[in-house]
Protein backbone atom coordinates (compact mmCIF):
# COMPACT_ATOMS: atom_id res chain seq x y z
CA UNK A 1 0.00 0.00 0.00
CA UNK A 2 3.34 2.08 0.14
CA UNK A 3 2.66 3.32 -3.71
CA UNK A 4 -0.77 4.24 -3.19
CA UNK A 5 -0.29 6.43 0.17
CA UNK A 6 3.00 8.18 -2.03
CA UNK A 7 0.47 8.73 -5.10
CA UNK A 8 -2.50 9.74 -2.82
CA UNK A 9 -0.43 12.34 -0.18
CA UNK A 10 0.26 14.92 -2.27
CA UNK A 11 -3.47 15.68 -3.99
CA UNK A 12 -4.49 15.58 -0.54
CA UNK A 13 -2.23 18.12 1.09
CA UNK A 14 -2.40 20.24 -1.71
CA UNK A 15 -5.88 20.63 -1.26
CA UNK A 16 -5.98 20.87 2.03
CA UNK A 17 -3.79 24.05 1.94
CA UNK A 18 -5.69 25.40 -0.84
CA UNK A 19 -8.98 25.04 1.72
CA UNK A 20 -7.46 25.57 4.94
CA UNK A 21 -4.71 27.86 4.22
CA UNK A 22 -0.76 27.18 3.46
CA UNK A 23 -0.33 26.79 7.33
CA UNK A 24 -2.34 23.72 8.60
CA UNK A 25 -3.05 23.19 12.38
CA UNK A 26 -2.32 19.52 13.76
CA UNK A 27 -5.84 18.87 13.66
CA UNK A 28 -6.01 19.39 10.07
CA UNK A 29 -3.16 17.76 9.24
CA UNK A 30 -4.30 14.34 11.30
CA UNK A 31 -7.45 14.89 9.30
CA UNK A 32 -5.52 14.81 5.76
CA UNK A 33 -3.52 11.76 6.95
CA UNK A 34 -6.87 10.22 7.15
CA UNK A 35 -8.06 11.01 4.77
CA UNK A 36 -5.04 9.92 2.76
CA UNK A 37 -5.08 6.57 4.54
CA UNK A 38 -8.40 5.10 3.62
CA UNK A 39 -7.72 6.51 0.11
CA UNK A 40 -4.95 4.87 -0.38
CA UNK A 41 -6.52 1.85 1.44
CA UNK A 42 -9.58 1.90 -1.09
CA UNK A 43 -7.37 2.29 -4.38
CA UNK A 44 -4.75 -0.53 -3.42
CA UNK A 45 -7.40 -3.03 -2.53
CA UNK A 46 -10.67 -1.72 -5.36
CA UNK A 47 -7.96 -1.01 -8.36
CA UNK A 48 -4.56 -1.61 -7.57
CA UNK A 49 -4.89 -5.32 -6.60
CA UNK A 50 -7.78 -5.91 -8.67
CA UNK A 51 -6.10 -4.99 -11.89
CA UNK A 52 -2.63 -6.81 -10.62
CA UNK A 53 -4.39 -9.91 -11.31
CA UNK A 54 -6.64 -9.64 -14.05
CA UNK A 55 -6.05 -12.17 -16.90
CA UNK A 56 -6.58 -9.27 -19.05
CA UNK A 57 -3.17 -7.38 -18.05
CA UNK A 58 -1.06 -10.97 -18.45
CA UNK A 59 -0.03 -9.39 -21.81
CA UNK A 60 2.61 -7.35 -21.98
CA UNK A 61 1.19 -5.74 -24.86
CA UNK A 62 -1.93 -4.97 -23.14
CA UNK A 63 -0.20 -3.42 -20.24
CA UNK A 64 1.45 -0.94 -22.98
CA UNK A 65 -1.67 -0.29 -24.35
CA UNK A 66 -3.67 0.38 -21.64
CA UNK A 67 -0.55 3.06 -20.27
CA UNK A 68 -0.87 4.43 -23.45
CA UNK A 69 -4.57 5.03 -23.53
CA UNK A 70 -4.13 6.47 -19.52
CA UNK A 71 -1.77 8.82 -20.76
CA UNK A 72 -2.49 10.29 -24.36
CA UNK A 73 -5.73 11.97 -22.77
CA UNK A 74 -4.08 13.46 -19.64
CA UNK A 75 -0.81 14.78 -21.71
CA UNK A 76 -3.56 16.64 -24.18
CA UNK A 77 -5.22 18.23 -21.01
CA UNK A 78 -2.10 19.06 -19.71
CA UNK A 79 -0.66 20.64 -22.97
CA UNK A 80 -4.35 22.66 -23.03
CA UNK A 81 -3.75 23.98 -19.45
CA UNK A 82 -0.04 25.05 -20.40
CA UNK A 83 -0.99 26.98 -23.62
CA UNK A 84 -4.12 28.25 -22.42
CA UNK A 85 -2.50 29.44 -19.12
CA UNK A 86 -5.16 27.37 -17.13
CA UNK A 87 -8.83 27.24 -18.06
CA UNK A 88 -10.74 30.48 -18.41
CA UNK A 89 -13.87 30.08 -16.52
CA UNK A 90 -12.34 27.89 -13.87
CA UNK A 91 -12.16 30.65 -11.43
CA UNK A 92 -15.38 33.10 -10.73
CA UNK A 93 -14.48 36.73 -11.74
CA UNK A 94 -13.65 38.54 -8.68
CA UNK A 95 -10.97 35.56 -8.14
CA UNK A 96 -9.57 36.47 -11.46
CA UNK A 97 -9.37 39.67 -10.58
CA UNK A 98 -7.06 39.51 -7.77
CA UNK A 99 -4.66 37.04 -8.92
CA UNK A 100 -4.32 38.91 -12.13
CA UNK A 101 -3.75 42.18 -10.68
CA UNK A 102 -0.46 44.21 -11.58
CA UNK A 103 2.30 43.46 -9.45
CA UNK A 104 5.38 45.52 -10.32
CA UNK A 105 5.16 48.79 -11.71
CA UNK A 106 5.81 49.46 -15.12
CA UNK A 107 7.06 53.51 -16.81
CA UNK A 108 8.72 52.58 -19.52
CA UNK A 109 12.03 52.31 -19.07
CA UNK A 110 11.40 51.89 -15.27
CA UNK A 111 9.71 48.46 -15.93
CA UNK A 112 10.45 46.17 -12.87
CA UNK A 113 9.66 42.31 -11.38
CA UNK A 114 12.09 40.37 -9.27
CA UNK A 115 14.63 38.81 -11.27
CA UNK A 116 17.76 37.71 -9.32
CA UNK A 117 20.15 38.72 -12.50
CA UNK A 118 19.73 42.46 -12.75
CA UNK A 119 18.96 45.98 -11.24
CA UNK A 120 17.33 49.00 -12.45
CA UNK A 121 18.88 52.32 -13.31
CA UNK A 122 16.26 54.58 -14.99
CA UNK A 123 14.47 57.73 -14.69
CA UNK A 124 11.01 58.62 -13.77
CA UNK A 125 9.51 61.81 -14.66
CA UNK A 126 8.09 64.41 -17.44
CA UNK A 127 10.33 67.44 -16.48
CA UNK A 128 13.31 68.65 -18.33
CA UNK A 129 15.69 69.34 -14.92
CA UNK A 130 18.30 67.02 -14.49
CA UNK A 131 16.96 64.25 -11.79
CA UNK A 132 17.21 65.84 -8.39
CA UNK A 133 16.21 62.75 -6.11
CA UNK A 134 17.60 59.39 -6.00
CA UNK A 135 15.06 56.81 -4.88
CA UNK A 136 18.08 53.94 -3.40
CA UNK A 137 16.95 50.31 -2.52
CA UNK A 138 15.46 46.94 -2.77
CA UNK A 139 12.49 45.12 -3.74
CA UNK A 140 10.79 47.25 -1.50
CA UNK A 141 12.00 50.74 -3.39
CA UNK A 142 11.03 49.25 -6.94
CA UNK A 143 7.08 49.33 -5.71
CA UNK A 144 7.26 53.12 -4.42
CA UNK A 145 7.88 53.53 -8.35
CA UNK A 146 3.85 54.16 -8.43
CA UNK A 147 4.26 56.81 -5.94
CA UNK A 148 7.06 58.26 -7.19
CA UNK A 149 5.18 58.64 -10.18
CA UNK A 150 2.41 60.42 -8.83
CA UNK A 151 5.10 62.70 -7.00
CA UNK A 152 6.82 63.49 -10.70
CA UNK A 153 3.96 64.25 -12.68
CA UNK A 154 2.53 67.14 -9.85
CA UNK A 155 5.57 68.39 -9.39
CA UNK A 156 6.79 68.41 -12.76
CA UNK A 157 9.94 66.76 -11.65
CA UNK A 158 13.06 63.84 -12.53
CA UNK A 159 13.69 61.22 -10.26
CA UNK A 160 16.78 58.85 -10.87
CA UNK A 161 15.85 54.85 -9.58
CA UNK A 162 18.29 52.82 -8.65
CA UNK A 163 16.80 49.15 -7.42
CA UNK A 164 17.78 45.63 -7.27
CA UNK A 165 15.29 43.11 -5.42
CA UNK A 166 17.35 41.54 -2.29
CA UNK A 167 20.26 44.00 -2.71
CA UNK A 168 20.28 46.76 0.45
CA UNK A 169 21.26 50.48 -0.16
CA UNK A 170 24.70 50.65 1.37
CA UNK A 171 27.64 51.76 -0.17
CA UNK A 172 29.55 48.00 -0.55
CA UNK A 173 28.11 44.60 0.76
CA UNK A 174 26.10 41.59 -0.05
CA UNK A 175 24.18 39.74 2.37
CA UNK A 176 25.73 36.53 2.43
CA UNK A 177 21.95 34.43 2.81
CA UNK A 178 20.55 36.12 -0.04
CA UNK A 179 19.87 33.99 -3.19
CA UNK A 180 20.31 36.60 -5.37
CA UNK A 181 22.95 37.62 -8.37
CA UNK A 182 25.64 38.70 -5.72
CA UNK A 183 27.62 40.32 -8.40
CA UNK A 184 24.58 41.94 -10.05
CA UNK A 185 24.31 43.65 -6.46
CA UNK A 186 27.78 44.93 -6.25
CA UNK A 187 26.98 46.51 -9.82
CA UNK A 188 23.40 48.11 -8.89
CA UNK A 189 25.50 49.64 -5.50
CA UNK A 190 28.44 51.09 -7.51
CA UNK A 191 25.80 52.76 -9.77
CA UNK A 192 24.05 54.43 -7.01
CA UNK A 193 27.35 55.69 -5.53
CA UNK A 194 28.89 56.96 -8.75
CA UNK A 195 25.56 59.07 -9.45
CA UNK A 196 26.08 60.00 -5.43
CA UNK A 197 29.55 60.70 -6.71
CA UNK A 198 29.71 62.52 -9.90
CA UNK A 199 26.02 63.70 -9.91
CA UNK A 200 25.75 67.44 -9.13
CA UNK A 201 22.22 67.82 -9.75
CA UNK A 202 21.43 65.29 -7.05
CA UNK A 203 20.05 66.89 -3.62
CA UNK A 204 18.14 63.89 -1.80
CA UNK A 205 18.60 60.17 -0.94
CA UNK A 206 15.49 58.49 -0.64
CA UNK A 207 16.39 54.96 1.08
CA UNK A 208 13.80 52.07 1.05
CA UNK A 209 14.28 48.95 1.69
CA UNK A 210 13.08 45.44 3.68
CA UNK A 211 15.27 46.40 6.53
CA UNK A 212 14.14 43.52 8.97
CA UNK A 213 15.96 41.22 5.67
CA UNK A 214 19.05 42.38 6.56
CA UNK A 215 19.27 44.01 10.18
CA UNK A 216 21.08 40.57 11.42
CA UNK A 217 23.43 39.73 8.64
CA UNK A 218 26.76 39.74 7.86
CA UNK A 219 28.00 40.89 4.39
CA UNK A 220 30.63 39.71 1.44
CA UNK A 221 32.11 40.79 -0.82
CA UNK A 222 33.43 43.91 0.63
CA UNK A 223 35.95 46.28 0.29
CA UNK A 224 36.40 46.04 3.65
CA UNK A 225 35.85 43.16 5.06
CA UNK A 226 36.53 44.72 9.30
CA UNK A 227 32.84 46.21 8.54
CA UNK A 228 31.26 42.94 7.39
CA UNK A 229 28.01 43.48 9.65
CA UNK A 230 25.05 45.29 7.75
CA UNK A 231 24.01 47.46 10.27
CA UNK A 232 27.53 49.45 10.48
CA UNK A 233 27.82 49.39 6.83
CA UNK A 234 24.53 51.19 6.65
CA UNK A 235 25.30 53.45 8.93
CA UNK A 236 28.65 54.10 7.12
CA UNK A 237 26.85 54.77 4.10
CA UNK A 238 24.47 57.58 5.79
CA UNK A 239 27.55 59.09 7.04
CA UNK A 240 28.90 59.30 3.46
CA UNK A 241 26.19 60.58 2.00
CA UNK A 242 25.33 63.32 4.36
CA UNK A 243 29.05 64.86 3.78
CA UNK A 244 28.13 64.98 0.37
CA UNK A 245 25.56 67.56 1.95
CA UNK A 246 22.97 65.47 0.80
CA UNK A 247 19.37 65.65 2.66
CA UNK A 248 19.40 61.37 3.36
CA UNK A 249 15.40 59.96 4.02
CA UNK A 250 15.31 56.57 5.14
CA UNK A 251 11.27 54.85 4.80
CA UNK A 252 11.39 52.69 8.38
CA UNK A 253 10.18 49.37 7.94
CA UNK A 254 6.39 48.74 6.29
CA UNK A 255 4.13 46.77 7.42
CA UNK A 256 4.03 42.84 5.95
CA UNK A 257 0.61 41.43 6.03
CA UNK A 258 2.90 37.76 6.22
CA UNK A 259 0.79 35.34 3.35
CA UNK A 260 0.48 35.87 -0.09
CA UNK A 261 -2.82 38.40 -0.01
CA UNK A 262 -3.44 37.98 -3.48
CA UNK A 263 -4.12 34.18 -3.62
CA UNK A 264 -5.52 34.15 -0.18
CA UNK A 265 -8.12 36.40 -0.77
CA UNK A 266 -8.67 34.57 -4.30
CA UNK A 267 -8.97 31.41 -3.15
CA UNK A 268 -11.31 32.44 -0.62
CA UNK A 269 -13.14 34.18 -3.53
CA UNK A 270 -13.26 30.86 -5.13
CA UNK A 271 -14.70 29.18 -1.82
CA UNK A 272 -17.50 31.60 -1.24
CA UNK A 273 -15.99 31.67 1.95
CA UNK A 274 -15.46 35.41 3.65
CA UNK A 275 -12.33 37.27 2.83
CA UNK A 276 -9.70 38.24 5.12
CA UNK A 277 -10.02 41.97 5.31
CA UNK A 278 -6.70 42.75 7.66
CA UNK A 279 -3.90 41.84 9.65
CA UNK A 280 -2.52 43.31 12.81
CA UNK A 281 1.03 45.40 12.73
CA UNK A 282 3.38 44.02 15.68
CA UNK A 283 6.41 45.70 14.59
CA UNK A 284 7.93 48.30 16.55
CA UNK A 285 8.63 51.74 14.79
CA UNK A 286 12.91 51.99 14.25
CA UNK A 287 13.09 48.25 15.25
CA UNK A 288 15.07 47.42 11.92
CA UNK A 289 16.74 51.16 11.86
CA UNK A 290 18.79 51.24 15.16
CA UNK A 291 21.64 51.33 13.56
CA UNK A 292 21.21 55.08 12.50
CA UNK A 293 18.86 56.20 15.26
CA UNK A 294 21.07 58.42 16.94
CA UNK A 295 22.56 60.33 13.71
CA UNK A 296 21.55 64.15 14.73
CA UNK A 297 21.99 66.38 11.57
CA UNK A 298 19.30 68.33 10.24
CA UNK A 299 19.65 66.71 6.87
CA UNK A 300 18.35 63.63 8.15
CA UNK A 301 15.09 61.84 8.79
CA UNK A 302 13.43 58.62 9.35
CA UNK A 303 9.94 58.16 7.75
CA UNK A 304 7.78 56.22 9.66
CA UNK A 305 4.28 55.31 7.23
CA UNK A 306 2.97 52.88 8.69
CA UNK A 307 -0.20 54.63 10.44
CA UNK A 308 -1.47 55.37 6.30
CA UNK A 309 -1.12 51.76 6.24
CA UNK A 310 -2.43 50.83 9.58
CA UNK A 311 -5.09 52.68 12.09
CA UNK A 312 -3.92 52.09 15.51
CA UNK A 313 -2.23 48.70 14.40
CA UNK A 314 -4.96 47.48 12.13
CA UNK A 315 -3.86 46.80 8.78
CA UNK A 316 -6.52 46.48 5.86
CA UNK A 317 -5.45 44.37 2.98
CA UNK A 318 -8.12 46.53 0.21
CA UNK A 319 -8.87 49.48 -0.57
CA UNK A 320 -12.16 50.42 -2.64
CA UNK A 321 -12.13 46.53 -3.56
CA UNK A 322 -8.14 47.18 -4.60
CA UNK A 323 -5.55 45.30 -2.96
CA UNK A 324 -2.92 47.15 -0.69
CA UNK A 325 -0.58 44.19 -1.25
CA UNK A 326 0.12 41.74 -4.28
CA UNK A 327 1.79 39.26 -1.48
CA UNK A 328 2.76 38.14 1.46
CA UNK A 329 5.27 42.24 2.05
CA UNK A 330 5.35 44.00 -0.94
CA UNK A 331 2.97 47.00 -1.58
CA UNK A 332 0.80 47.05 -4.67
CA UNK A 333 0.01 50.05 -6.85
CA UNK A 334 -2.91 51.76 -4.59
CA UNK A 335 -1.00 50.86 -1.36
CA UNK A 336 2.18 52.61 -2.84
CA UNK A 337 0.32 55.75 -3.89
CA UNK A 338 -1.42 56.15 -0.41
CA UNK A 339 2.48 57.04 0.83
CA UNK A 340 2.93 59.54 -2.34
CA UNK A 341 1.52 62.88 -0.13
CA UNK A 342 3.72 61.82 2.94
CA UNK A 343 6.70 61.34 0.50
CA UNK A 344 6.37 63.93 -1.39
CA UNK A 345 6.24 66.36 1.71
CA UNK A 346 9.36 64.84 2.90
CA UNK A 347 11.50 65.28 -0.53
CA UNK A 348 9.95 68.55 -1.59
CA UNK A 349 11.76 70.92 0.93
CA UNK A 350 15.22 69.08 -0.43
CA UNK A 351 13.53 70.11 -3.76
CA UNK A 352 12.84 73.42 -3.09
CA UNK A 353 16.30 74.35 -0.89
CA UNK A 354 18.75 72.57 -3.04
CA UNK A 355 22.49 73.01 -2.36
CA UNK A 356 23.21 72.53 -6.13
CA UNK A 357 25.61 75.33 -6.82
CA UNK A 358 27.66 73.80 -3.72
CA UNK A 359 27.81 70.46 -5.09
CA UNK A 360 28.77 71.58 -8.45
CA UNK A 361 31.63 73.85 -6.78
CA UNK A 362 33.10 70.20 -5.02
CA UNK A 363 32.89 68.39 -8.48
CA UNK A 364 34.85 71.47 -10.07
Amino acid sequence: MSYSLYLWHWPVLLYARFYFGEHLTVPQVLLCWSVIVVLSYGSWRWIESALRGHRWWAGRWRAYLGAVAMTVPLSVSAALVMLNDGYERRLPEPAVDLVTAVKWPDFGLCATDYKQDQYYDCIIGTGDAPASVLVWGDSHAQTLIWAINNITNSQKINVRHVTKGGCPPIYHGVPISTNIDKEACLTAQKAAWQIVESDPALSTVLMAARWPLYESTSLTLMENQAKDRFGDQFRETVIQLLKRDLKVIVIDSLPEAGFDVANVLARRAMLAQEPTVMFMDKRRPMKSLRFIADIQDENFSILNLNQILCDGGECPLMEDEELLYFDDNHLARTGAIKLAPEIERAILPGLVNMNTQSRYDQTE
